[in-house]
């Protein structure tokens, strides 16, 4: 016996059940032997149905937080006269281009 969610990861990675006709989708799910009210969910194209059978949440918040810069990240970015960078003054950061000599 197949889990949903392994029959859903199996459709997104079979481009063939991904666009399949209703039928086809009928055949997969009994292929699955998935419980028969699942089946009728993904049929009819419930989503809430389908939720409310999988116990999944109907809302998410995703985030990320910056972390706070420590100290030493501080005093990294200190030039080397000690004054901290600010970032107004861009051409002062950027390196000029060293030369390479070739050998012949």
């Amino acid at each position: 016996m197949m889990d949903a969610i392994d029959f859903f990861e199996k459709v997104g990675q079979d481009a063939r059940l991904r666009y399949a006709t209703s039928g086809e989708l009928e055949d997969a799910l009994a292929r699955a032997q998935l419980d028969p009210a699942i089946q009728a969910a993904i049929v009819n194209d419930d989503a809430q149905q389908l939720r409310a059978l999988l116990g999944a949440r109907t809302e998410l918040c995703c985030l990320i937080e910056k972390p706070e810069e420590s100290e030493e990240e501080d005093d990294e970015d200190a030039d080397e006269d000690g004054d901290e960078d600010d970032g107004d003054d861009v051409k002062s950061r950027v390196a000029a281009p060293s030369r390479v000599s070739q050998v012949e």
